[in-house]
């Protein structure tokens, strides 16, 4: 979502604002994610294929963002300054469990134990960026 603004104060001379919300939900999920586990059984590792996961992802984020720019325009030449500012979130979460088909896996010393694991993450989003642009042009009258 995005609302703007524009103002002419005089021929050559504009102010634009702009506003806007970001926001995104994405959720993944695999009853029975497959991978292989690497198990050290008598200090000799045993690859166990075809292990399954109850795996569950969601990544959520929300940025606001604001903008104003002010833009000066003579016969050859245009100059832009402006300012941005944002701030957000992002957040991530994870969760995962035995599967159905790692069921046999919990017989392993110390594996079930680790199940079911679950991770968090929030992290801030801010940032100010100031700019300035210029573009001229002469108009040249080739013989």
């Amino acid at each position: 979502m995005a609302a703007g603004y524009h103002h002419e104060w005089s021929p050559g001379s504009h102010t634009l604002m702009l506003a806007g919300r970001l926001v995104n939900d994405q959720q993944i999920s695999d009853r029975d994610a497959t991978n292989y586990v690497p198990i050290i059984v008598t200090n000799t590792i045993v690859n166990v294929p075809g292990a399954g996961f109850d795996s569950k992802y969601r990544s959520e984020f929300e940025i606001y963002s604001a903008e104003l720019s002010q833009i000066f325009q003579v016969e050859h030449h245009t100059l832009v300054l402006g300012s941005r500012v944002q701030s957000g979130v992002f957040e991530t979460s994870e969760k995962i469990g035995l599967g159905a088909s790692s069921i046999g896996l919990a017989n392993f010393a110390g594996f079930s134990n680790a199940f079911p694991h679950s991770a968090r993450s929030e992290v801030d989003f801010d940032r100010l960026v100031a700019y300035a642009y210029t573009h001229g042009s002469r108009s040249t009258r080739w013989r």
